[in-house]
């Protein structure tokens, strides 16, 4: 074969090799997107909202991620025992983080503000 058929053949190769490797890092970086926090836009708004510096901004976010975890074996749980007997035991969970976040996260001049729009919350009230 001639030198230019050899140079067309790796001119392809190269470029499949690119096109594979570029489809294959968009499908990472998608998954990535997907995989991202269901809490990342309360996140965001809620140190927005209450101005918090980066180290309680730190402390929320590592707080949410564990809320997550919580969340995610609390609906295996009720996944495994049936749904009836998990409302409790999920409006407690909520209750704890909510005063986490109000006594660890916020500074103390915010708290008022985070009761006043937390107080009509149905997800922090009792249920029974």
């Amino acid at each position: 074969m001639s030198l230019r058929v050899w140079i067309c053949l790796c001119a392809l190769c190269a470029f499949g090799a690119g096109l594979g490797i570029g489809w294959w890092t968009r499908g990472q970086k998608d998954r990535t997107q997907v995989e991202q926090s269901a809490f990342h836009a309360f996140e965001q708004r809620f140190c927005a909202e209450f101005d918090l510096e980066p180290a309680r901004a730190r402390a929320f976010h590592a707080l949410l991620q564990n809320y997550e975890k919580d969340l995610e074996r609390a609906r295996e749980q009720a996944l495994s025992d049936g749904m009836a007997s998990q409302g409790p035991g999920l409006a407690q969970l909520g209750r704890r983080y909510r005063d986490w976040i109000r006594n660890f996260v916020l500074p103390p001049q915010s708290r008022e503000q985070f009761d006043r729009l937390s107080q009509d919350s149905l997800a922090w009230k009792t249920v029974e």
